[in-house]
């Protein structure tokens, strides 16, 4: 047999040599192979991220509350409950603004006489029964009367000044006033038009549907063109009271919201745009532009001095150039970064998301503004703090181009804008007065993909704004749309939503 150790010494360290290069390629491969798998784990985990996002904002419902936030029974006692609130009585505040009429019920004589005779009484008639004054069974019915289109025949009297009275060389005719009209010569009454206005612009039906339903109901081949034509007329009344709403916005003293959405034109020679609007208290001011650009904000928040609120887009950081005007960012988006991937995330994500709600559970404590400066100063300033203790603490599953940390770096890159809240009480902790302001014309654009041209878009735009600045101050945006035009078609001076309600509310 043959003697490596002491025979082959050369021959053993060349096998020594061949088997370390072979251990060191070895490792090399499981390295390799290690670092692909890694990567084909973390492209899994990427496009599972992507999917649940998309899921949530194509199948997902709007609201935001975490799974098992709020309790909730069986199937069963859900489908009773639901069959218990189906058609639940009308109560009195419901019918505080209906007209009422009242109808009376009786029998006729042939049903008393079935009466009597199904109580088996012998020669059943009517007159064995007597009325009890005075005394009913009453119910009320909600009920609805049919819209109907008239021809209104306006006859203005004319009076003639009498020859002793009248030292002129011709007669003098004078013409009773008539009503107060949409535009000279316009054959529809103002009326007619706020009511157009108000089913597309409050209700979101399309032109094309109204029109369909003017049909049925007698009003032949009137064309969608006019219709519109009718809201454009409207919205020219309308503009100088749009613009003092804006006035109104930027001297309330209050931070203003602000936000922007898709809005498309449907003819090819003009581009799609962007409504973007302005809000607080004090009303709300949409601008259509064809541009996503922030010259638009900044143009909108002209003479403004005071604490802006926005998301994260880019356009926004303009504000920060404007001289008195500091830029908040909104924590509702910020956590809402997070509520998108916590089905992958859940570990991490439930940590940081109860830290961020307990930042909101401070500011439904406070009751005045004076309780809300205390509160933060005491109790929000420290969750800030654990929050950005956990936003720049390594987490395991965050990894560079990830979701979750692309969450992070949102927060991070926001901060800023996300804390100016703890130094400024009038700014809150979400944009979502915004959010629910630009609501309303989301509605609209899915109902009818728009508008036609960039003309339309501008008149959407103004009577959003009023429609929404009536909501604001609990106006009824139809009744005060007409008699906004009827006081502009004299005119006469017309109030802005929050002027009116002021000023009836005082009186």
């Amino acid at each position: 047999m043959l003697n490596l150790d002491n025979e082959h010494p050369e021959v053993l360290r060349l096998m020594a040599k061949w088997m370390q290069a072979e251990l060191i390629k070895t490792k090399r491969e499981l390295a390799a192979a290690r670092e692909e798998a890694d990567k084909r784990r973390q492209l899994s985990l990427e496009l599972s991220d992507q999917l649940l996002v998309f899921r949530k904002l194509i199948f997902g419902r709007s609201s935001e509350k975490r799974a098992g936030a709020r309790p909730r029974g069986t199937e069963e006692a859900d489908l009773l409950l639901f069959s218990q609130q189906l058609l639940p009585p009308i109560k009195e505040k419901q019918m505080e603004k209906l007209s009422e009429i009242s109808i009376e019920h009786d029998f006729t004589p042939a049903e008393l006489e079935e009466e009597s005779a199904a109580r088996e009484l012998a020669y059943p008639s009517a007159a064995q029964w007597e009325e009890i004054p005075g005394l009913y069974d009453e119910s009320t019915l909600v009920t609805v009367l049919e819209r109907q289109y008239k021809l209104e025949k306006h006859r203005r009297k004319k009076w003639r000044l009498k020859r002793e009275h009248n030292m002129a060389a011709k007669e003098i005719i004078i013409t009773a006033p008539g009503p107060a009209k949409l535009l000279p010569g316009c054959t529809y009454s103002i009326d007619f038009a706020t009511s157009v206005v108000a089913d597309k612009y409050i209700s979101h039906m399309p032109l094309e549907r109204q029109k369909r339903e003017m049909e049925s109901l007698g009003l032949k081949k009137i064309h969608t063109k006019t219709l519109y034509n009718l809201c454009m007329a409207v919205g020219v009344h309308m503009e100088p009271v749009a613009e003092r709403i804006r006035k109104d916005i930027l001297e309330s003293g209050l931070c203003i919201h602000c936000d922007e959405t898709p809005w498309p034109i449907q003819i090819k020679e003009q581009d799609d745009g962007y409504m973007w609007i302005i809000a607080n208290r004090a009303g709300s001011f949409y601008t259509f532009e064809p541009t996503r650009s922030g010259q638009v904000i900044a143009k909108t928040l002209s003479g403004y001095k005071g604490p802006a609120l926005a998301d994260g887009y880019i356009g926004y950081e303009r504000i920060k150039k404007m001289e008195g005007i500091t830029l908040a960012n909104c924590w509702a988006h910020a956590r809402r970064k997070f509520t998108d991937i916590a089905e992958n995330y859940p570990t991490e994500t439930t940590e940081i998301l109860d830290i961020i709600d307990d930042l909101f559970k401070v500011e439904r404590k406070a009751k005045t503004f004076a309780e809300l400066e205390k509160l933060r100063d005491e109790e929000s300033k420290k969750i800030v703090a654990a929050i950005r203790e956990w936003l720049i603490r390594p987490h395991e599953a965050a990894r560079p181009g990830n979701h979750l940390q692309g969450a992070i770096n949102y927060c991070l890159n926001q901060w800023p804008g996300l804390t100016l809240f703890l130094g400024d009480v009038r700014v809150p902790l979400t944009n979502n007065e915004a959010e629910r302001t630009i609501r309303h014309a989301v509605m609209g654009r899915k109902n009818f993909y728009g508008s036609r041209t960039h003309n339309g878009a501008d008149t959407a735009a103004t009577l959003y704004t009023i429609i929404e600045s009536c909501k604001k101050v609990e106006l009824d945006p139809r009744t005060f749309i007409n008699m906004a035009v009827k006081l502009s078609a004299e005119g006469k001076p017309v109030p802005t939503p929050l002027e009116y309600a002021r000023e009836t509310r005082s009186s």
